[in-house]
């Protein structure tokens, strides 16, 4: 079990704890935490989570910051009652060793936990007063490691460590809100440091912008567009001790892949690192994208990418328009009974129903399954396979995706060109787009396009004898 600890001094104070909640769920997702767990006796800053109080504007900086972090994560908070303070306690009860001076200085425990099959690990973040941290990460024994941590930090490694992928010399261009630091909780400066960052000019400046060298020494300025408040200083002070205990290198910028061999980028191991990271994401979310119904499918690149923005619900039908402020009718366009979505145009529709009876009229039960689905998702994944026939087999498979695209640009042409919708016109043109997607089978010059037209069924059921 591994224990992160962020220590503010000896008094408590709500920045304290709103900057224990950030650096927490920072370090727990930059770990690949999905879902996270808060155990807090602040009520405040369990009502602030689900924002029940209007957060005071010292602190907006770090909840915006908390709320944005959140969004990508499952976080529930739970708010602990305990007879006086007794956060102290209840670390020493599960064998944590911490600083301070007992439950009086401890005001806020809060508990991370990650909810993976197999794996136990936990993290839990004190935190009592003063803004900034001296943060400190402990192992599962309570040993403290801010000095092992900063001994591997090589000093020819820039500024900002070796988490970014690449060195920073003096004359780089890589944008401070960009890099990441290993030092305390391997979070960006923009998000360690949010006070200083609002203030500055310089937000996308490069490194050799920043920083000049007066009498042998490197000299940083931010531009801060006014001068600091007093609370403001503590968090300058702490960044600029940071800054100046790295060693900045002289020459151009060098980019390492640190998930290849020898720090040089290459397709299979970006691949490789997809899929593992998408492994992980399902076993979170049990949720599979199904990738091979769009990108392995014989069809053509953008039709691929139509569906990829079906699947993820982002067409652009009527519902979607007008949730993106677009002012317009929300009635179906095809049909003009029911208000249009993705679901009920490509599925449900009258005039989809009946495009899709007539496709399908060789396997009758494949349109009777059209009312039990919900999704186009649902439609193609439960889509059963056709004739054992290559030609039957292969017009089948891509039948339902023909289907739907046709559908899509006779709705469009209807809207943008006045076209009446005509059922068999629409009907005759997904059978040319399937002849037209099975170009690149050798197989199909033994078949004729006119069978697709006149013997529709007789193709489907393999009756079509290749000549």
């Amino acid at each position: 079990m591994a224990n992160f600890f962020s220590y503010y001094g000896n008094g408590t104070n709500n920045e304290a704890e709103s900057r224990a909640i950030m650096e927490g769920i920072s370090l727990c997702k930059s770990l690949g935490y999905h879902n996270i767990l808060i155990l807090t006796d602040s009520n405040l800053c369990f009502k602030w989570f689900y924002k029940l109080f209007k957060i005071p504007w010292p602190l907006r900086v770090w909840w915006k910051r908390i709320w944005d972090i959140a969004a990508t994560c499952q976080v529930t908070v739970e708010h602990t009652y305990r007879e006086g303070n007794k956060a102290a306690d209840h670390l020493a009860s599960l064998g944590i060793k911490h600083k301070g001076d007992g439950a009086a200085n401890c005001h806020v425990d809060i508990n991370f936990k990650q909810f993976l099959v197999g794996i136990e690990d936990a993290f839990s973040v004190n935190a009592d007063s003063e803004v900034m941290p001296d943060s400190s990460m402990t192992d599962a024994n309570g040993d403290d490691s801010d000095k092992q941590a900063a001994e591997k930090i090589p000093e020819d490694n820039g500024l900002f460590g070796e988490v970014s992928n690449h060195k920073a010399p003096a004359n780089g261009t890589i944008n401070i809100q960009d890099l990441e630091t290993k030092v305390s909780s391997y979070y960006s400066l923009q998000a360690q440091f949010p006070l200083i960052y609002t203030i500055s000019l310089a937000k996308n400046s490069t490194i050799s912008a920043l920083r000049t060298i007066s009498e042998g020494e490197g000299v940083w300025d931010l531009r801060l567009r006014r001068n600091r408040f007093e609370w403001e200083d503590e968090h300058f002070r702490h960044l600029m001790t940071l800054l100046t205990g790295y060693v900045v290198e002289e020459g151009d910028d060098m980019w390492r892949w640190k998930e290849g061999n020898h720090g040089v980028f290459s397709v299979r191991s970006m691949y490789k690192l997809l899929r593992e990271q998408s492994s992980m994401h399902n076993q979170v979310t049990n949720v599979t994208f199904p990738a091979s119904l769009i990108w392995n499918q014989n069809m053509p690149a953008k039709v691929k990418f139509f569906f990829w923005t079906v699947m993820h619900n982002r067409t652009l039908t009527v519902d979607n328009l007008i949730r993106r402020g677009s002012l317009l009718s929300p009635v179906c366009s095809p049909c003009g009974c029911i208000n249009e979505s993705i679901t009920h145009l490509f599925l449900h529709c009258t005039v989809s129903l009946r495009i899709w009876k007539e496709m399908t009229i060789p396997v009758a039960a494949t349109y009777q399954q059209l009312f039990a689905v919900d999704s186009v998702l649902l439609w193609l994944q439960n889509w059963k396979g056709g004739h054992q026939q290559e030609w039957a087999a292969r017009l089948w498979k891509l039948l339902p995706y023909a289907t739907i695209w046709i559908i899509w640009k006779a709705r469009n042409s209807k809207i943008f060109k006045g076209k009446e919708l005509k059922v068999d016109k629409v009907c005759n043109e997904i059978k040319a787009t399937l002849w037209f997607w099975c170009a690149n089978w050798g197989g199909r010059k033994r078949f004729r396009f006119r069978d697709l037209i006149i013997n529709w069924e007789q193709v489907i059921r393999g009756q079509i004898e290749p000549e």
